[in-house]
């Protein structure tokens, strides 16, 4: 839990955004690696999936699910945010009817092509290596690793 603590401190000032609570819960199965959950802005980390999750795994999870925390903050603190109006008015819409990933739309939600960038980004930037992106969103997160990094790196 050090390694989470410290990636979700890293995120948090890379972010600008307040620390979201951490929790560690055992899932039933592996098949879900964290979440955010708005409503305590928490990330509550799988515990089951922790035990055989490699460093590069973690490292995409926890900035994954930062991301989803940034957003959610930006949309609820308007004065603070770097994100145009009509991203953030996107982003309210999808948390407020949110698919989930047994939803085929589920990739193709901004809040999903944003926190897949964002993840993408920081792989590359830290650990030097490139997350998988499936092909249907490809063309959508380059694009929006290209605005990610003209915010991040001005």
């Amino acid at each position: 839990m050090d390694y989470i603590e410290k990636m979700v401190n890293r995120c948090g000032v890379i972010l600008k955004i307040p620390k979201p609570n951490l929790k560690l819960h055992e899932f039933d199965s592996d098949e879900v690696s964290a979440m955010f959950i708005r409503s305590t802005y928490s990330i509550v980390a799988n515990g089951v999936w922790l035990e055989s999750a490699n460093v590069i795994e973690l490292f995409i999870t926890i900035c994954h699910e930062m991301r989803h925390a940034y957003q959610y903050f930006q949309v609820n603190n308007l004065i603070v945010t770097k994100e145009n109006e009509e991203m953030l008015q996107k982003w309210k819409e999808e948390f407020d009817n949110y698919c989930y990933p047994q939803d085929e739309r589920f990739l193709e939600q901004e809040i999903e092509i944003d926190a897949i960038a964002f993840a993408h980004f920081m792989t590359l930037k830290y650990l030097g290596e490139r997350t998988v992106i499936p092909d249907n969103i490809k063309k959508k997160v380059y694009l929006r690793i290209q605005q990610i990094t003209e915010t991040l790196e001005g």
